[in-house]
């Protein structure tokens, strides 16, 4: 039981650290920007294995301990889903802001300029 409550505890501080992550995002520098992306992108893959991973876990206590851990999981989802919404929203914000080295130019140009390599 302590196991659980020590995964608990470090998906709670992955959360944090990657919703701290996001809030840091800079606009000056793209490149850094979409670098922070993919880190917190592949964080929320992590995250995401592990909640399932913990909830597996819970499941298979005793019906009694299992309400223990039961406030535990929803609130952890409700912030994971929280993380996600927030970093789907800041990478709808870079796609929003464009490239300028392809701005202008139609999908169409972008596949022909693709195919072409």
């Amino acid at each position: 039981m302590n196991d659980l409550n020590n995964i608990e505890k470090e998906l709670g501080q992955l959360i944090e650290t990657c919703n701290k992550e996001l809030k840091s995002l800079t606009k000056k520098d793209p490149s850094q920007r979409l670098k922070q992306l993919n880190r917190c992108q592949n964080k929320v893959a992590e995250i995401k294995t592990k909640l399932e991973d913990f909830e597996l876990e819970v499941l298979q206590l005793d019906k009694e301990e299992q309400p223990k851990y039961k406030s535990g999981i929803d609130a952890l989802k409700k912030s994971f889903k929280a993380l996600r919404n927030d970093l789907n929203a800041k990478k709808a914000e870079r796609t929003a802001e464009g490239n300028p080295l392809t701005e202008g130019l139609l999908s169409k140009d972008l596949e022909q300029m693709n195919g072409s390599f």
